[in-house]
């Protein structure tokens, strides 16, 4: 069972001992004490270190004497004003006290509801003080573990769908340097449903199969049972490919699992689906059933209102590694950010999943790197889906493809695999997304010239589109598209110098967006960095994998004799497998460039990128450039690496190039 979090408050230069009395008193009690000085606070982040321990705890315990700061008097309003936690206040004896202090403990003497209020003279008193309090509580709490007033949990379900409605409501397309201006766009704005599919054997189909038969009048009566037998028989092992929008995933199937390759859409997904479920709910009195259907602003029905609990599968591996606790447990502790007490956050989460009335959204299955961790969570999701999926509840989880079949959820769920854009889609995509920017970077325009600006922008990233193969694989992808969206719009004309929006974009993947997002610059993938071993791994898949896939065996010698020999050693020494180690560690969780396509089996996320690395290490040796380019020259598969390693060289050495 989770311990209970109780913060300690008081002034530390006057009160050493006896903080460190309540803290063996809580101890006693297996509690789990939170102490200003345990968490490694600077000066300058003492305000954010106390308010987010004061968030994270379920009690406090104030101790006061003759003064008190200004830090310990707003941890006491902020835990009984703000929060509504219990409070424990103790009071040494004195004869002097500090006026301020006199009138902070007036108001808390005063205070109606959630105080005890304890004058102690000596250690002694207050050790044995705190542990009869605490106990008590915890006494209370166990007999009676639903006293939340209504109007707590009212208060603390509005907050929490204010808070998915205020993380969610924006985008930040942040990670392209190369853009005049940051872009901050509102995700209805720029959100487009795609379409997902699924394989789905003969025998799930066989209503239509029916519909088939009874419409069929091309046969003679005598003869259509036994053709119909044949063609069962022929059919009956075989998957046919099913594709649905994904507002029809959500309303048809209580557990839907999202699978897509790095920048299909799946955490934009369900951040969609959090914003969208949180909207209708707020605006109800209360969770209905059934209740009014939840529909975007294309009028999708994605299905009845439900609580939406959008939930980072990797900050949960982060917990349960190092306390175990079960996803209920945890829940109200993903939270912590939220200026609810904890006790009324898990009230409304234990009410909307008894209810029948949650959407719980866990993303990024594939976020936890060790295949053993991603089993474990697995069974800890499996496990809080079956006791929860018969009261009614929705659950869908996303994943890439890579690594997932590992660890694949038991259970009743719907496998579905976001589709790549199509044309359509891709200029739906652009039709919201260009006017969307141009209104974010020129608010005062009139709507006629964003309109006409936005236009232009549309138009010329679908005529490189449709001119350029390149720029086409890499448009099916959502993110990528946004990435040539916003590169466009800096100037650089996709068509023509496709080699530099190659370059920014794999720039880009590699460390933009991974800075953007807030990943330590060492865990970063730099470019230099991976066109030293990228570069070389490429060439090598090129010429010899035609799949563009190789084992991770593979791949990690080819990374080490690369290594070798740009440090002059061996592919076996130590240090050489550590580095591989670490760049394979980087590679799997912080870029999307190279990635574990399936276990052990690693490919470039597109095959633009790998001919984009293969054309750089083509061309980065000038002394054997005619020579590599000859071996290849007529063959149809090496013309994209080939114009892309010559269109390099040209800014360069144009006389060399030509």
């Amino acid at each position: 069972m989770r311990k209970l979090k109780v913060f300690v408050s008081s002034k530390q230069d006057e009160l050493h001992n006896e903080r460190e009395i309540v803290k063996r008193a809580l101890d006693a009690r297996e509690c789990e004490p939170i102490l200003f000085e345990d968490m490694g606070a600077q000066p300058s982040s003492a305000q954010t270190a106390y308010r987010d321990g004061v968030r994270k705890s379920d009690v406090y315990v104030g101790i006061f004497w003759n003064a008190y700061s200004e830090v310990t008097a707003n941890e006491y309003h902020l835990a009984h004003d703000e929060l509504g936690l219990p409070c424990f206040v103790y009071i040494k004896e004195s004869t002097q006290r500090d006026p301020a202090l006199q009138q902070l403990l007036a108001k808390i003497s005063n205070e109606k509801r959630g105080v005890t209020y304890f004058p102690f003279r000596n250690v002694i008193e207050l050790e044995t003080q705190v542990q009869k309090d605490i106990q008590a509580w915890l006494t209370e709490r166990a007999l009676n573990p639903s006293a939340i007033t209504p109007k707590q949990l009212h208060d603390a379900r509005r907050a929490f769908l204010q808070w998915i409605i205020d993380t969610n409501t924006y985008v930040f397309p942040r990670g392209i340097m190369q853009t005049a201006r940051s872009v901050s766009l509102k995700l209805d704005d720029v959100f487009l449903s795609l379409r997902a599919e699924r394989e789905v054997r003969t025998a799930e189909r066989r209503p239509l199969f029916d519909e088939r038969r009874s419409r069929d009048e091309g046969l003679p009566a005598e003869d259509t049972d036994a053709w119909l037998a044949e063609q069962w028989t022929r059919e009956l092992a075989a998957t046919h490919t099913e594709r649905v929008t994904l507002a029809q995933a959500i309303r048809e199937h209580p557990r839907v699992i999202f699978l897509g390759e790095p920048g299909a859409g799946k955490t934009t997904l369900l951040r969609f689906l959090a914003l969208q479920f949180a909207r209708a709910t707020k605006d109800l009195s209360g969770l209905q059933d059934p209740g009014p259907a939840v529909r975007d602003h294309d009028g999708n029905d994605y299905g009845a209102v439900r609580l939406p609990i959008f939930l980072r599968i990797a900050d949960y591996a982060h917990a349960f590694a190092q306390r175990h606790p079960s996803l209920r447990e945890f829940l109200p502790d993903a939270f912590s950010d939220i200026a609810v007490p904890r006790d009324a956050l898990a009230r409304l989460f234990d009410d909307a999943l008894a209810q029948g009335r949650a959407l719980v959204l866990f993303d990024g299955l594939d976020e936890i790197v060790d295949a053993g961790d991603r089993a474990r969570i697995a069974e800890q999701i499996e496990r809080f889906v079956a006791a929860y999926a018969r009261q009614g509840n929705r659950f869908v989880v996303t994943s890439r493809v890579a690594g997932y079949r590992s660890a694949p959820l038991g259970g009743e769920f719907v496998h579905l695999t976001l589709a790549p854009m199509d044309k359509t889609e891709i200029e739906k995509f652009l039709a919201r997304w260009c006017p969307a920017v141009e209104r974010a970077q020129t608010p005062d325009a009139p709507a006629s010239e964003i309109a006409r600006r936005a236009k232009i922008e549309q138009d010329g990233i679908l005529a490189a589109v449709e001119q350029h193969i390149g720029v086409r694989r890499l448009a099916e992808n959502p993110l990528l598209l946004t990435i040539l969206a916003l590169i466009h719009r800096t100037g650089a004309r996709l068509p023509s110098r496709r080699i530099e929006l190659y370059q920014l974009a794999a720039k880009t993947l590699l460390e933009d967006w991974e800075l953007a997002r807030g990943i330590p610059s060492a865990d970063v993938v730099k470019e230099g960095e991976a066109l030293r071993l990228l570069g070389p791994l490429a060439l090598w898949l090129h010429e010899n994998k035609p799949t563009g896939i190789a084992s991770e065996d593979e791949v990690r010698l080819q990374l080490a004799q690369t290594l070798a020999t740009q440090r002059r050693t061996s592919p076996d020494d130590a240090a050489i497998q550590e580095a591989v180690d670490d760049f394979l560690r980087r590679v799997r969780e912080h870029t999307g460039i190279l990635t574990e396509r399936a276990p052990r089996r690693y490919g470039f996320l597109h095959l633009t990128f790998e001919e984009y690395f293969a054309a750089r290490e083509l061309v980065s040796r000038p002394q054997d450039v005619a020579a590599r380019l000859r071996a290849h020259l007529h063959d149809p598969r090496w013309n994209e690496p080939i114009l892309l390693g010559i269109a390099y060289l040209s800014d360069a050495f144009p006389d060399f190039a030509s």
